[in-house]
């Protein structure tokens, strides 16, 4: 995945890249924290991560500019969410 950040808005395979690793990190700290004291939060807020992970990994095969407007969108349901 680190590899990937500086690369993911120039063409080739770095979006889908990107996207791929952020979805596995989602899924690794979804299923972390489902057998921990948190599993109450994570059965709230893990789907939103997943909706978030999987718009990410979607906004990775576009062009460089919805790529970004993607990414940006990505994240509004998670925070509209846990704040209200």
């Amino acid at each position: 995945m680190s590899l990937s950040v500086p690369r993911m808005f120039d063409t080739g395979p770095w979006g889908p890249v990107f996207g791929a690793a952020y979805l596995v990190v989602v899924l690794v700290h979804t299923v972390g924290f489902l057998g921990t004291s948190g599993r109450q939060g994570i059965t709230r807020i893990g789907p939103l991560n997943l909706c978030g992970a999987l718009v990410v990994l979607a906004a990775g095969a576009e062009p460089g500019t919805l790529r970004m407007w993607l990414l940006a969108e990505s994240r509004t349901p998670a925070g509209v969410a846990t704040a209200g």
